[in-house]
């Protein structure tokens, strides 16, 4: 059973250098490795079932099967690309079954905290290090007035929310307290990110959930420890500084397939009679340039109305992160034991 596992751990160590590699060089997690390394996996778990590993997989499936649906829908809401989505599941896939609590959910939580804390350590020690270099950014205007409502917007939603889980599923909520918790805050960035979240009468419907529990008596109000408050602060000023370099400037003759091409960039190219250019306004992943436009793109740069730099978005090359964090995860659980 111990080879097998080695075995697992060892091509999961291939699959997710080789992609990372890929993604930094290329920008993409080629399909073809991720189908070879998931057939690889079948027949080791063929294997590993036959040495009899079968009680280990019940665990195993289920904190899966909610780990992968939260991929799915990370990249459903364009936070992560397809592949690095499908990283995951397979990186999932090849972790071996018995290191596994019985009976708790957490591990389909724990993975995303290996991925995303190294993560926003790497992009604060970037963003500081561009502060240094003095880069060019683009500078954003901070409403204070907006980033309270918009805090207290989501403080009523998420109580709400948490309201309703625990007076349906009190037990639940006591024994899965870090699944929950990972779910509320998944609803906290659903309701600061969604426009239809932020109306007023999405609001009021919230916290006219919250005075029915109050009244109830399914929940007290309770207000934060000083130290909370202090986190929640540091956490909205992290994001801000963070934000700073969101986008990148570039020589127009250095475009590239794949590239996400800013807003205001885009919004250039409406004055221009140059064919192919880029006409995607959102600044997501489904907004990357392909080869065609990025020669559109560099045709325009040396037209009337181009310019000699422009506006990209940033790419942070997740499949690293995504593999860093298993294998973080792995080590862990393996030590730990």
């Amino acid at each position: 059973m111990i080879y097998a596992e080695a075995l697992m751990v060892t091509i999961l160590v291939f699959i997710g250098g080789f992609c990372s590699y890929t993604d930094i060089r290329d920008g993409i997690v080629p399909n073809k490795v991720i189908l070879f390394g998931f057939l690889l996996g079948c027949a080791i778990h063929g294997i590993y079932l036959l040495c009899g590993a079968a009680e280990y997989y019940p665990s195993w499936l289920i904190n899966m099967a909610i780990a992968d649906i939260a991929a799915f829908g990370m990249f459903f809401v364009k936070m992560w690309a397809a592949g690095d989505a499908k990283l995951f599941m397979l990186l999932y896939f090849l972790t071996p079954p018995r290191i596994f609590d019985s009976g708790t959910l957490t591990h389909s939580v724990v993975p995303y905290i290996f991925i995303f804390v190294p993560a926003l350590f790497w992009m604060a020690v970037d963003s500081m290090v561009r502060l240094i270099r003095k880069e060019a950014r683009i500078h954003q205007k901070i409403s204070i007035k907006e980033i309270i409502t918009g805090s207290v917007s989501v403080i009523i939603e998420t109580t709400a929310f948490y309201c309703v889980w625990t007076c349906l599923f009190p037990n639940f909520v006591n024994q899965q307290a870090m699944l929950v918790a990972a779910l509320t805050f998944v609803y906290a960035y659903v309701c600061g990110s969604v426009d239809a979240m932020k109306r007023w009468y999405a609001v009021a419907l919230h916290a006219a959930v919250v005075i029915i529990m109050l009244i109830i008596g399914k929940w007290s109000i309770t207000f934060p420890e000083w130290q909370d408050y202090l986190l929640m602060l540091f956490v909205v000023f992290f994001q801000r500084f963070c934000a700073m370099y969101n986008y990148q400037l570039i020589p127009t003759g250095m475009v590239k397939r794949g590239m996400i091409l800013s807003m205001e960039t885009v919004m250039l190219f409406r004055a221009s009679r140059v064919k192919g250019l880029p006409n995607d306004l959102s600044e997501e992943l489904t907004a990357r340039i392909s080869e065609e436009e990025a020669n559109a793109v560099r045709r325009w740069g040396k037209s009337a109305f181009g310019k000699p730099n422009i506006w990209i978005v940033r790419k942070v090359p997740f499949a690293i992160m995504i593999f860093i964090g298993f294998v973080g995860w792995i080590g862990f659980r393996v030590l730990g034991r």
